[in-house]
This record gives C-alpha cells, sequence and structure tokens, in this order.
C-alpha cells in the first residue's frame, strides 16, 4: 500500500526573520556612492535660474511713467508712485501731464478735459436696458488753436496742462467707485480725454481713467487728536440712543410711556463721525428689571453695516454687508440699596440687600480695513450709508419676550484726524474696490419697488 503523502506543516511565526544581505548596484569596485558635482552637466538645467535673469533684466526696462499712446497722440501722466496700473491722486490732488501731437496734418485745435461722472444700469438678459449719468466734474483746457492762415506745425510738438481736483463742492466728491447688484451696477468714474480736433467732422481723441482716492477726517475734537479715544470718559461726550421694545401680542395694549420704562439705551461717542479700522466703543444699558438680562451674553448681535443703494430707472437696489461686529469687554452694574423698614413694621434685620437698578455693557466695534470705509451720496443714482445695528431677542422657547432693533445712522470716514499730518493729500489705496469690501452679506435685501425681502 502507498505511503499517503502528508501536507507541508504551516511556518512558525515564533521563529526569527531570515536574514537580509546589503545588495550593492554600484558599479565602483569598492561599494562607495560616486562623486556628486555642485556644477550642472551639459544636460541639466537650473529651475528659475534663467527664468529669474529674464525677469530682473524686463523689470528693469518697464517704465516708470504713466504713457498712453495712440497713432496721432501720446499722453503722459507722470511718474509712478504706486504699483497701480492708472494714475491715482488724494484729496486737493493735482492731476498733470503732457500731451505730445504726433501728427498735426488737418488738425485746428487740442484740448485737454478731466472729467467725473456717476453711472448707473439697468441689466435684463446681459444688455442695458437703461442708463443715467450724472456729471460730476468737468474742467476743460484749449492747449493749442491753430490760428486763421497758419500753416500746422511739421513735427511733434509737446504740451503740457494742469488740473487741481477741487475740494470746496458740496457736498464733496465721492471716490473712483464701482458696485454690481443682481440686475443693476453703478460706478463713479474719472478720466482725463485729449481732443484733437481737425476739419471738417472728424475727430481724434484718446481718453483715460484716473482714480480718486481722498482721505476723509472726522471734526477735530480732544479725544480724537491722538487716534482712538483715550481721554477721561468726562471729557467724551456721548449722545444716548433709546431703543424702544417692539410690541408683542401680549404688549400691544401698552402705551408709549409703559414701553419707555422698558427701553435699553445705546450710547455712543460724539460726534458720529468714526475712523476705519479705529475702534468704535459703545454702551449699552439695560434697566435691572429687563426680563431679557440672562439672554444679553448669548443672544445680543452689534454689529457696524455697510448698506449700497443704487437709483435706477426707477429701481432702487440695495446690497448690505457686515463691516465689523461688536465685543463686550465689561459690564457694569449700578445697584441701590432698599428702603429701611417702615416704623412698626415687623422687619428687625439689619442688614438690608441692594437693587439692580441698570446693568450697562461696555464695547467696541473695529473695523479691519484701514482706510477702506467712507459714507457718501450721490443723490439719486448711488450712495454708502453706514449704521451700527442693535439686535437682541430671547429664545423662542422661552416665551413672549420682547425684541430690540435699531439701526442708528453713523457716519464713515477714512483716518483720523492727526495734526501736521504730512501724507493728508496722499490717495488713500484702501479705498480702492476689492473682493469682499461690501462686507459678509446679511440676510437683508431690497429689490425693485422698494420691497424688503
Amino acid at each position: 500500500m502507498a505511503a499517503i503523502e502528508r501536507p507541508p506543516s504551516p511556518p512558525s511565526y515564533l521563529d526569527p526573520p531570515p536574514a537580509f544581505t546589503t545588495i550593492t548596484t554600484s558599479t565602483n569596485d569598492d561599494g562607495e556612492l560616486p562623486n556628486y558635482s555642485r556644477n550642472a552637466a551639459a544636460d541639466e538645467r537650473i529651475m528659475l535660474l534663467e527664468p529669474l535673469a529674464s525677469a530682473r533684466a524686463s523689470s528693469s526696462m518697464q517704465p516708470v511713467d504713466y504713457i498712453f499712446t495712440s497713432e496721432r497722440l501720446e499722453l503722459n501722466m507722470g511718474r509712478k508712485r504706486f504699483p497701480i496700473k492708472v494714475p491715482c491722486y488724494g484729496m486737493d490732488g493735482v492731476v498733470e501731464g503732457k500731451v505730445t501731437v504726433k501728427d498735426f496734418k488737418a488738425a485746428a485745435k487740442l484740448s485737454v478735459t478731466l472729467e467725473g461722472a456717476c453711472n448707473t444700469n439697468v441689466v435684463e438678459r446681459g444688455m442695458n436696458v437703461y442708463s443715467s449719468t450724472k456729471k460730476l466734474l468737468s474742467m476743460t483746457e484749449v492747449l493749442w488753436t491753430r490760428s486763421d492762415g497758419s500753416a500746422c506745425p511739421d513735427t511733434p510738438q509737446d504740451f503740457s496742462f494742469s488740473f487741481r481736483i477741487p475740494t470746496n463742492v458740496h457736498p464733496p466728491l465721492p471716490h473712483s467707485y464701482a458696485t454690481v447688484h443682481p440686475g443693476l451696477n453703478a460706478d463713479v468714474t474719472y478720466y482725463v480725454k485729449v481732443d484733437l480736433f481737425r476739419k471738417g467732422l472728424r475727430r481724434h481723441e484718446r481718453q483715460t481713467m484716473v482714480l480718486y482716492l481722498p482721505r476723509s477726517t472726522p471734526p477735530e475734537t480732544p479725544q480724537r487728536t491722538s487716534g482712538s479715544y483715550t481721554e477721561p470718559p468726562a471729557l467724551v461726550q456721548w449722545e444716548t440712543i433709546p431703543i424702544l421694545p417692539r410690541c408683542t401680542q401680549a404688549k400691544a395694549e401698552q402705551s408709549s410711556q409703559d414701553l419707555s420704562n422698558d427701553a435699553i439705551n445705546l450710547i455712543l461717542p460724539l460726534p458720529k463721525v468714526y475712523a476705519s479700522a479705529a475702534p468704535i466703543p459703545f454702551q449699552l444699558a439695560f434697566p435691572g428689571s429687563s426680563p431679557l438680562l440672562p439672554y444679553v451674553t448669548n443672544s445680543l448681535i452689534v454689529q457696524l453695516i455697510k448698506s449700497t443703494f443704487i437709483h435706477a430707472g426707477g429701481f432702487i437696489s440695495l446690497r448690505e454687508g457686515i463691516i465689523a461686529t461688536g465685543e463686550i469687554s465689561r459690564i457694569e452694574d449700578e445697584s441701590y440699596p432698599t428702603p429701611p423698614p417702615s416704623p412698626g413694621s415687623d422687619d428687625k434685620s439689619s442688614t438690608r440687600e441692594s437693587v439692580l437698578a441698570r446693568r450697562v455693557y461696555n464695547g467696541t466695534l473695529k473695523s479691519f480695513r484701514e482706510g477702506g470705509e467712507t459714507s457718501w451720496s450721490v443723490p439719486d443714482h448711488l450712495e454708502i450709508r453706514h449704521a451700527i445695528r442693535v439686535f437682541l431677542r430671547a429664545p423662542k422657547s422661552e416665551g413672549n419676550l420682547p425684541e430690540y432693533f435699531i439701526d442708528h445712522p453713523v457716519q464713515m470716514c477714512t483716518h483720523n484726524h492727526i495734526p501736521n499730518a504730512t501724507d493728508i493729500h496722499d490717495p488713500v489705496i484702501g479705498l480702492i474696490a476689492v473682493s469682499g469690501s461690501q462686507g459678509t452679506p446679511t440676510s437683508r435685501a431690497m429689490v425693485s419697488g422698494g420691497v424688503w425681502i
């Protein structure tokens, strides 16, 4: 009978692993690594070596002046001071430059115009169905006129011009701005236009956009000279703004006098003109008997709101954004002792408990775009408004408690007042609209016809 073959036994995992030997793939007899050189071989390239050299060469060849050319004209707007593609000017700025006429053939007159306009448009399916323009500024200077019977110059000629942006107009000129809303858009644009008039109906022009970015400051007061509210509270003037509760069903029949007893007070420093990125102190004073005191810490909302209004063709569009959110830094309680017992009373205790009369919440609002906020208006076209919003509502599970809401208007400006500032005429680069400059969108919006949604 043939023997039965047994399957091999499984390996023992307790046995030590087999020994490994190092295999050298080097072609050297001694097994050492080859020698490496710090210099690149003929078929090797070092990354960024050649692009960096070419970038340095190209950067040195970039023009240092704002130069705009056309077939017959060249406009030189002066030296570049900021990394911006077009010239920019600040408050009381001087727009100056030089026009070079390359060909005077059939030319009759040369003029330069500084213009500013606010444009609003209604857009439907990607096409403008309504447009409106309001002129804000127009200044013209005639640089050359051909005399009767005289010949035109045969060689290129240079002509200089200069305009000072006016600051004594009311309302003040708005800064360069552009915004897009659903179905509407608007912009404030300034530009320099060069016109070369020729015989007949022929005309040659060159138009170049410029940016107007003026600095604005609040009125000079003692507490603003150092850039913040650092004076003692007694020297700072404050305004108290009462916030009445919204009537609930349980309080609908209360008189206005009864509602004023439940009002909370928003307290702001005067004047109510505040600088961007500077802390705005505020106080909220609650009566000691307010039923909402337990919910203030978690439910109170204090925000700085930016509202952009576009008026066009009977339509009004509003976009809101949250510029800053308030933070509570200190809570102060004001109490008074309970009155002593009347004669003949059974109350013989010698200690008296105090009663909470008022609780004051101190906090600050601060935006983070230095020089990026300012309030202005072009009536019936485009407006930028700012307001401090206070909203307080208890959770619905707590029953029928009152709620508070107010949007109190304030003015914003780019910087605080600094005596003898040397850069007051410099353009404020922070005013250039960038992504996110509208602030965090709110849930409140207005559509055409003035309907809130």
